[in-house]
């Protein structure tokens, strides 16, 4: 039996336009006390969470979903739930990962963007899909940690959605 996960935070969100946009808050297990012990956890989120999405896909092929989050996943898992969302890929950011550890990087917080938030209408990517750096970080280039006037030991990731038509959004305005 697998053990239990953390729970998983839904929202579904009615936009002005009448369209509805799958919001999913998710904080898997750490690797604290080994990453072989501890993966089963993640998996367990990971598996609810894709249960979830199926279920949504079923009824709406171009459903709109958002999963954010502390996944505490580099690997495969994360990705699998990317791959099971047809996810928009995210533009290179400027620090490589979110979570600094022991000296090194790691991309453990995501947001993973249904395919459906590519096309320009309706709620749509708009772009900005990174990782927050201004102000965050020490002169050595890592996080400030919340003992020394951080907010936390992780980075903020951040995209921007848009309401709209995305034509109509990129023209200047006049």
């Amino acid at each position: 039996m697998p053990p239990p996960p953390r729970p998983l935070l839904e929202l579904e969100l009615e936009l002005p336009n009448g369209e509805t946009l799958h919001l999913f808050a998710a904080h898997w297990k750490s690797k604290r006390g080994g990453e072989r012990a501890t993966a089963g956890y993640r998996r367990a989120g990971a598996e609810i969470l894709r249960r979830r999405i199926a279920e949504l896909l079923r009824d709406d092929a171009t459903v709109d979903v958002v999963i954010a989050g502390d996944l505490n996943e580099t690997g495969e898992v994360g990705q699998g739930v990317a791959a099971h969302i047809g996810a928009i890929p995210r533009a290179a950011p400027a620090v490589p990962g979110s979570y600094h550890y022991h000296g090194s990087w790691k991309a453990i917080d995501h947001v993973l963007l249904s395919a459906g938030l590519a096309h320009p209408h309706g709620v749509f990517y708009a772009g900005g899909l990174q990782v927050a750096t201004d102000g965050l970080l020490t002169a050595a280039g890592a996080p400030r940690a919340m003992r020394a006037g951080g907010a936390s030991n992780h980075l903020p990731v951040v995209v921007e959605l848009r309401l709209g038509d995305a034509a109509a959004a990129a023209a200047p305005a006049r």
